[in-house]
């Protein structure tokens, strides 16, 4: 449908055929190198290792590890690698600024950090903005969300990891998460209706 549509657009703008091309997808992602990006709805912006600026994403494009997505106004399908031997998982992402990152092993797991300036309280942080930061996904696969003070790797599932200065939240609405507490060393698993607070700091 999209070729045909791209060739009919040609034609009536009087530009020969074999130059009207739907735009081609990218190739499969590949372990600790690249992954793929698609648009799913509003703006989602992406820059790259060692570029200054944001750009918008529009087509679906492949990427290296390591590029930040900002996606607060925008959702995106992320694809990636699953094993070395061209297998794929695809999540979506929104609402959050972060950054994507993978180890080349046999059986990757896709992390996406948070990133952004860090929410912090208390009196010298009072005329500050910056409150919290979060990040929901909604899919299956190998993927885990990093905050300041836990992960949380997905088994298939719709969840939230929001950075505050309490500590990292992690709320499940759909499907089972393995929380990580960086502080305490334990792993929790959360369910449906779940939550976990991995604190700043010990009680």
């Amino acid at each position: 449908m999209r070729a045909a549509l791209a060739l009919a657009l040609a034609a009536s703008a009087g530009v020969p055929a074999a130059r009207a091309q739907a735009p081609t997808a990218p190739p499969p992602p590949i372990a600790g190198k690249t992954v793929n990006l698609k648009l799913l709805q509003g703006t989602v912006l992406y820059k790259v290792p060692g570029a200054h600026d944001f750009v918008r994403l529009a087509q679906e494009v492949q990427v290296p590890v390591d590029t930040t997505l900002d996606t607060v106004n925008g959702r995106v399908n992320i694809t990636a690698a699953s094993d070395l031997a061209g297998g794929t998982n695809k999540s979506w992402f929104y609402d959050g600024l972060f950054k994507v990152s993978q180890a080349a092993t046999a059986r990757p797991v896709t992390e996406l950090a948070l990133a952004g300036p860090k929410p912090s309280c208390g009196a010298a942080a009072a005329a500050k903005k910056v409150k919290r930061r979060k990040l929901w996904g909604d899919g299956s696969g190998q993927f885990r969300t990093r905050g300041q003070f836990s992960a949380a790797t997905v088994r298939g599932t719709k969840w939230v990891v929001i950075d505050t200065c309490q500590g990292t939240i992690t709320r499940v609405v759909r499907g089972v998460v393995a929380v990580r507490d960086f502080r305490t060393g334990r792993t929790v698993l959360l369910r449906a209706g779940e939550q976990y607070l991995a604190r700043a700091k010990a009680k």
